[in-house]
């Protein structure tokens, strides 16, 4: 039977009463319509959902190979971006599955006005939303506070300067028998999935032996072995993947 892990995003504020526990919780959830908040069940990476049917010791995790001479490690980059909103709106289209920080999924207006304008600092999708005219997003609701304080702030100053966060692209590579070792969270219409804990597993091995690229909860995940999509896309693909299991992930800081 399949276990069920309901995190931090919870579906819980908005069910009805007949909601008890965490199994109804995600039934309704479910039928509330195709939007809403989601945990994957009946996978291993899904805790208490082993892959085995008896416990096997996990694989040596996959170490990450150091810098070739002349190549530089490479991190999340924060950089600022000045809107001008005069005359248009800040046009930063947010995605904000993820209460813990909104993300950039597409620009219009003076958003794309200003990667025409700064080639060399674009803003780009999966950009993280760090600070709106100087004011730090913090907190359990900080992905609505973005799009509440960008609103406020366009509609009473002719400019906005945005604080944006560059995640660092990594792959992470976990070589199976044993548990994947995450529990994850998303929409339909998220960017990805994102990994809501890391739990006893492969992943925890591989933080351990690769501390400079070690998975987070709020980290997205965007394809596995190569193969992305929608949400459910890449779901899908975390239940069919067997031996290695290779997986894209968005790092922030």
């Amino acid at each position: 039977q399949a276990i069920l892990v309901v995190s931090a995003v919870s579906c819980a504020p908005s069910l009805p009463e007949s909601c008890a526990d965490e199994m109804s919780c995600f039934t309704c959830c479910a039928e509330a319509g195709d939007d809403e908040l989601k945990v994957a069940p009946g996978s291993d990476m899904v805790r208490g959902v082993p892959v085995l049917a008896e416990a096997a010791p996990s694989s040596a995790p996959t170490k990450e190979e150091p810098a070739k001479n002349g190549e530089q490690e490479t991190g999340s980059a924060v950089f600022d971006v000045e809107l001008n909103v005069e005359a248009q709106a800040h046009g930063l289209i947010l995605e904000v599955a993820n209460e813990a920080f909104a993300i950039v999924k597409d620009v219009a207006d003076a958003a794309k006005a200003w990667n025409e304008a700064n080639s060399t600092k674009q803003i780009q999708a999966f950009d993280k939303v760090l600070k709106v005219n100087g004011v730090a997003l913090t907190g359990s609701e900080a992905a609505s506070e973005a799009k509440k304080m960008l609103e406020s702030e366009a509609s009473t100053k002719k400019r906005v300067v945005v604080t944006l966060e560059r995640p660092t692209d990594i792959d992470v590579v976990l070589k199976r028998p044993g548990q994947l070792g995450m529990t994850i969270n998303y929409k339909k219409s998220s960017l990805g999935i994102w990994v809501a804990t890391v739990i006893e597993g492969l992943l925890l091995d591989w933080n351990k032996a690769n501390p400079k690229t070690a998975v987070k909860p709020n980290d997205r995940i965007l394809s596995v072995n190569g193969s992305g999509g929608s949400s459910d896309d890449i779901i899908e693909k975390l239940r069919q993947s067997e031996d290695t299991v290779v997986l894209s992930i968005k790092r922030y800081a």
